[in-house]
């Protein structure tokens, strides 16, 4: 095992670990400005900027701690049954976050390796076996700063990455194929149904039902 493949905490392979903002924000809502990603915004189905709010410039100033660069990954920080995480994309723009968890890799780390490792279910399985809290479960910044996890070497992130990729692909494609083949099973058989009982056979005769 080389000594870039050994475990290392997750803080010392990043260049931040930390909250985004937690407090009051709608009054600094603006119908235009920066960008402000929130929890919801954070699915498994990546980043969702349907519900995406926006804050006044002079907010986003006064709260930089929280600002987002594109190639960070964000955490949903209240957790049920499932830790999302996203990976800010390059033509985002000026972003904030509240009340999520920002991570920024350095440069030994791939975003992308990072998020995936994340979904992983014996990841999941220990992060949400650190979760505290009664009304609403949180996964402490601090559990994850100490978190020890396999860092490859650059290439083999990115491979791992391309390998995970494209058996996601490969499994949106069989599923997508699977549920046309169902649309026309199902079609088929309302017209073989269809043709069945609205033509007559031979010898066939009409009562009406209460006969």
């Amino acid at each position: 095992m080389t000594e870039k493949s050994k475990r290392q905490s997750l803080l010392s392979i990043c260049k931040k670990v930390t909250v985004g903002h937690v407090g009051t924000t709608s009054k600094y809502y603006a119908d235009d400005g920066i960008a402000f990603i929130r929890t919801q915004n954070v699915t498994a189905q990546g980043l969702n900027l349907t519900s995406i709010k926006y804050i006044t410039e002079a907010f986003h100033k006064k709260i930089q701690k929280s600002s987002v660069e594109p190639g960070d990954v964000l955490l949903s920080r209240v957790v049920t049954d499932e830790m999302k995480s996203v990976v800010i994309p390059q033509d985002l723009g000026t972003a904030n976050c509240a009340n999520v968890i920002l991570i920024r890799p350095n440069e030994d780390l791939v975003p992308e390796y990072l998020q995936r490792l994340i979904s992983a279910p014996s990841s999941q399985d220990y992060l949400l076996g650190k979760r505290v809290g009664s009304a609403q479960q949180v996964v402490n910044t601090r559990i994850l700063k100490d978190w020890l996890i396999k860092i490859p070497s650059l290439p083999e992130q990115n491979h791992i990455v391309a390998i995970l990729d494209q058996a996601f692909a490969d499994i949106d494609k069989a599923r997508a194929l699977t549920e046309q083949n169902l649309k026309n099973a199902r079609e088929l058989f309302e017209s073989t149904l269809q043709q069945v009982f609205s033509q007559r056979g031979e010898g066939w005769a009409s009562h009406a039902v209460g006969d």
